[in-house]
């Protein structure tokens, strides 16, 4: 283990190949996560601080991490941190995946995990830049389909009040995300433990008061949610087996973006898309209008994946 984290050691200067410039980073790498156990007040730029005590623990924050395709650089506060760090990141060569069980690590090994590089530091070693407060960025990213339908908010205009529906919303990252553009989100899973989850992230994130997070089943058709009260409504690799309550929920001019696995994916065995069948649902039988319908792939596995968004219409 031992030579495993040290092949990965590295000077704080060669992080300066990842900075296109003082406000940006090169594309492929999320950030620094900064798991020394004290900052002083001093955060690198570009990292987010989570202790190493913190992370390798019962921890709630490891929804704060990037996605998988993404390379990240590590912080630490001496060698032997390096190597707690592997013990948790299961190694695979060069490539570390969180500590699963190990059925499920066996399972995934067609995946790309996170590469990572190591740095032990201390501040004065950080002093070669002028970075030295606080900052606000964040490794995490929400589903990135969302990230880029944010014309969305053109097409609804300058409402006071826009309302989202997160189905399946896990920790709640896109959630937060549309909370912090300003949406009133509901957040709904079948799991309590992300439900909990996502309201502590909300809360790191401040923005709890327009969040609210409810434990609902899927396969139940009534959600116990106000009908034609949604602006917008996200499925992100989710199963949901009811169509016809999505359209019920959604609000005249509102949207659904929907991204799951389709048919040919290996994983999850079930509840997969037929290619078609949300244009047939959405834009035949509830003449939603397509805005967009395509297949792209899972960046860190090859699985193919739907990108769908419809807009349901007006009444005329």
């Amino acid at each position: 283990m031992a030579d495993v984290a040290s092949r990965h050691l590295t000077r704080v200067w060669t992080w300066k190949k990842w900075f296109k410039n003082d406000e940006e980073l090169r594309d492929g790498f999320a950030g620094i996560l900064d798991c020394r156990r004290s900052v002083s007040g001093f955060q690198f730029p570009f990292s987010v601080h989570i202790s190493i005590d913190e992370l390798t623990g019962k921890s709630n924050r490891w929804c704060e991490l990037p996605p998988r395709h993404l390379d990240m650089g590590m912080l630490l506060d001496c060698e032997e941190d390096a190597k707690i760090v592997s013990e948790n990141f299961y190694p695979q060569g060069d490539l570390f995946e969180i500590g699963l069980s190990d059925a499920k690590a066996s399972a995934m090994t067609a995946r790309q995990f996170w590469h990572i590089e190591y740095i032990v530091a201390s501040e004065d070693d950080l002093n070669f830049t002028s970075c030295n407060k606080t900052n606000s960025w964040v490794l995490w990213r929400p589903n990135i389909i969302l990230e880029n339908c944010l014309d969305i908010e053109i097409h609804l205009g300058a409402k006071s009040d826009k309302f989202a529906l997160d189905i399946g919303c896990g920790s709640g990252r896109d959630s937060v995300f549309l909370a912090a553009r300003g949406w009133q989100v509901v957040g709904i899973d079948n799991v309590s433990k992300c439900c909990s989850r996502a309201r502590k992230f909300a809360e790191r994130h401040h923005v709890d008061d327009r969040c609210r997070f409810l434990k609902r089943d899927f396969k139940n058709a009534d959600l116990d949610l106000p009908v034609s009260q949604f602006h917008l409504i996200v499925i992100c690799r989710t199963r949901v087996e009811n169509w016809d309550t999505i359209d019920s929920l959604m609000a005249p001019g509102g949207f659904v973006v929907y991204h799951h696995f389709m048919v040919g994916a290996k994983h999850p065995e079930s509840g997969l898309i037929e290619p078609g069948a949300l244009a047939a649902f959405f834009g035949g039988s509830k003449g939603h209008s397509i805005i967009h319908d395509s297949v792209v792939s899972e960046p860190s596995d090859g699985r193919p994946l739907t990108v769908f968004v419809s807009m349901k219409n007006a009444p005329i």
